[in-house]
């Protein structure tokens, strides 16, 4: 149907490693461009991959990057509990997970 997306929430910790700054208790979140569709946004460049990069760029708002000391650009760390579970249910769609600990960058 319109207006649905797939889209995957947890509960986890982030860290800047190189600022050595934690926040804990945040809401992690895995969407893609189809979840900025429902709301006319392009995050293209944002959730794009730059040279070297594992995984897609992270999103983080103002609170978070304030805590973390977090800038455009920098690496952060997430981390979240096992989510076996859940996770099953993801791989009968055909989703493969990432590690429980992806190093991201923070995107514009």
């Amino acid at each position: 149907p319109a207006g649905v997306v797939p889209a995957i929430l947890l509960r986890g910790s982030a860290v800047n490693p190189d600022a050595g700054t934690r926040a804990s208790q945040v809401g992690i979140q895995g969407i893609d461009d189809r979840f900025a569709a429902l709301f006319d946004e392009d995050l293209g460049e944002s959730l794009s991959r730059g040279p070297g990069q594992i995984f897609p760029s992270a999103i983080l708002n103002r609170a978070l990057a304030g805590e973390l000391q977090a800038d455009v650009g920098d690496t952060v760390l997430l981390h979240f509990g096992r989510v076996s579970d859940v996770l099953a249910k993801f791989r009968t769609a055909g989703w493969t997970p990432a590690p429980s600990a992806p190093r991201l960058r923070a995107g514009a």
